[in-house]
């Protein structure tokens, strides 16, 4: 006689949950960073008086630091998939700060928006792929 097999779908769920969650955590941590490096940077430039020509490239750093933070942050709790996860976790935080920067400019993505997103995704690769290197530290006693 041959034993019954039970299928056992609650681990694929659980792990999806895990995964979905730890995105939503990157976004999250993402999103967080990038308006309090804004802000951070916003007073620089204020403070500093600098041109305007430089606010492209402060904008794009706080978004590709921002990327990294979130990327870096969906993946630190896995150890694993650092490319996807990395990825994935700087869709919604483009699209969130594209809305809020489309609600308050009443305006669309322009060329720029989409230089930001290739520049996120980048970094937000490279985060992910940084925490799923790291090694945890082993301390001697």
């Amino acid at each position: 006689m041959q034993k019954n097999k039970k299928k056992n779908h609650k681990d694929n769920r659980s792990a999806d949950k895990l995964i979905i969650k730890s995105v939503l955590i990157g976004s999250a941590a993402g999103i967080v960073s990038f308006f309090a490096l804004t802000c951070v940077l916003t007073l620089l430039a204020y403070t500093q008086d600098l041109e305007e020509s430089y606010y492209t490239a402060l904008i794009f750093f706080a978004s590709g630091f921002s990327a990294f933070i979130g990327g870096f942050a969906a993946v630190l709790p896995l150890k694993r998939n650092g490319l996807v996860l990395g990825l994935l976790s700087v869709l919604p935080t483009f699209f969130f700060i594209v809305g809020v920067a489309g609600i308050v400019s009443r305006t669309g993505i322009g060329f720029l928006g989409w230089i930001a997103l290739m520049i996120m995704l980048g970094t937000g690769a490279l985060g992910g792929i940084v925490a799923a290197n790291k090694r945890k530290r082993v301390k001697i006693k």
